[in-house]
């Protein structure tokens, strides 16, 4: 298998075992939580094309692959502008030689917003920089992958408040608040189980294994150092200003993708989105809201990706003004870092052909339930099967609500630690399984090929998982 093409290979494999086993296994799906047989829906190569182009032309997927591509777009401007190069030289200095604890760091922050937001991709435009910053310290990709990403992967394995993917689930609590929140302690130490497990292996792999003599050759958006002795001292960068405008960029985009009323019961943002509504009103006109765009959300209102794109898009804007690039410059590097990050869209995107495939050919939800046979409720056999069911569903949201009101009806003695276990069993199957549309975008994007990947993350998947076991086990007998 080629390095460089595996995750296409991958991923077309799976399209084609959804493909082939729908000519032999029976579909099936869940009405009011009822498993009904479906009869046989076999798929044609016409259908896979079919699939193909119609994932491609999906609303919530495109928005995804836009944002993408916007990040890579203004990374592709900020490279060149002397502000961001001396953003990252002083960063990488900074942490030199405190990899260990900047890893610790960045996991941790970037981990709790994950466990409490109603979006999993807001932080990737942070990722290109942290990635240049590793990567320039002479870091394994492997390192800078964990640094980067890890705190995604521990933010969805120990959610804890937040509402990404969990919107049926939601919708089936809203009659057990407090079995929700019976539960927030259990969720707690499973985010710290997570954080300290995958810290330790991927620092224990980082001290294990000697630097790159030049890391910056495998940066997807690797800035030039900056050289202040070629400047002159009119056109020397002051820095704090852009750290100013860096960080509250990041922060406002952060605050607009959590769900401040149900997570934490905060009307604020909405009150302030409806006072906004009507300021600076002329004849009745509220021009300010008008200029900004009728169609932007309060704080806390954002699941889909533009506001983000918005934010960034603009702050990317500020730094080429204020550095000077032309108009000509801006639009070429905007396309060279959309072409550099092309790969990584197109296979967060690719990735969900397998989805849609399993909601045309429904095989997979046949198969599964077979596996949860009379529903009696066991936290071996849930996790499992939770983790199996992810291969072929992919996205937190449709396995939420494809097998939700089934574990509502199914398990309803022990309904909420059901839940916690069945979304536990997905996230962990998020870090490993070949078919996670995170796990591939991150392989992706530093050119990991899976394989290696695997035998990298064995040791934390088994030592969390035998973990989870004794933490529910406790949770159980207490």
């Amino acid at each position: 298998m080629k390095k460089k093409s595996d995750k296409i290979v991958i991923v077309s494999i799976a399209i084609l075992i959804v493909a082939i086993l729908s000519w032999f296994i029976s579909g099936g799906y869940y009405s009011n939580g009822v498993f009904t047989s479906d009869g046989m829906v076999r798929a044609g190569l016409y259908d896979i094309l079919y699939a193909i182009l119609y994932t491609f032309c999906n609303e919530a997927v495109m928005i995804n692959i836009c944002y993408i591509l916007i990040v890579g777009g203004c990374y592709g401007v900020l490279t060149q502008t002397n502000a961001y190069r001396k953003l990252v030289d002083k960063t990488a200095n900074l942490i030199k030689g405190k990899e260990a604890i900047a890893m610790l760091v960045i996991t941790l922050l970037m981990g709790i917003y994950t466990s409490i937001s109603s979006q999993l991709l807001v932080l990737f435009c942070v990722i290109p920089f942290i990635m240049s910053v590793f990567l320039r310290n002479g870091c394994k990709k492997l390192t800078a992958v964990s640094a980067a990403f890890g705190g995604l992967f521990i933010g969805t394995i120990g959610q804890t408040v937040g509402t990404y993917g969990l919107e049926a689930f939601n919708s089936l609590f809203a009659t057990l608040p407090q079995e929700v929140e019976s539960l927030l302690p259990l969720r707690i130490t499973i985010f710290i189980a997570a954080y300290i497990l995958f810290n330790l292996f991927a620092i224990l792999y980082m001290n294990k294994y000697k630097r790159s003599v030049d890391g910056g050759k495998y940066d997807l958006f690797c800035p030039e150092e900056l050289d202040e002795e070629k400047l002159s001292k009119r056109k020397k960068v002051t820095l704090w200003p852009y750290i100013v405008i860096f960080i509250f960029t990041i922060i406002v985009t952060m605050l607009a993708y959590i769900d401040w009323k149900e997570s934490f019961n905060i009307t604020f943002f909405s009150e302030l989105q409806n006072k906004f509504e009507t300021f600076a009103s002329l004849d009745g006109v509220p021009v300010l809201y008008n200029l900004l765009g009728l169609t932007i959300s309060g704080f806390g209102e954002n699941v889909e990706m533009i506001y983000a794109m918005f934010s960034f898009l603009v702050m990317t804007i500020i730094f080429a003004l204020t550095s000077k690039i032309s108009i000509d410059s801006f639009i070429r590097n905007f396309g060279l870092g959309l072409k550099k990050i092309s790969k990584v869209a197109f296979i967060y995107g690719f990735t969900f052909v397998i989805l849609i495939m399993v909601a045309k050919y429904k095989w997979p939800i046949t198969f599964i339930n077979g596996l949860l046979g009379e529903g009696k409720f066991n936290i071996f056999a849930l996790t499992f099967t939770a983790i199996i069911a992810f291969i072929f569903t992919v996205d937190f949201s449709s396995f939420a609500n494809t097998y939700g009101l089934y574990i509502f009806n199914t398990y309803v003695d022990d309904i909420a630690s059901a839940f916690l276990i069945w979304h536990l069993g997905a996230a962990i199957a998020a870090v490993f399984v070949p078919t996670s549309f995170l796990l591939l975008t991150a392989l992706t994007y530093a050119d990991i090929p899976y394989i290696k990947w695997l035998q990298y993350i064995w040791k934390f998947v088994v030592a969390f998982i035998i973990a989870v076991f004794i933490i529910l086990a406790v949770a159980i007998l207490m």
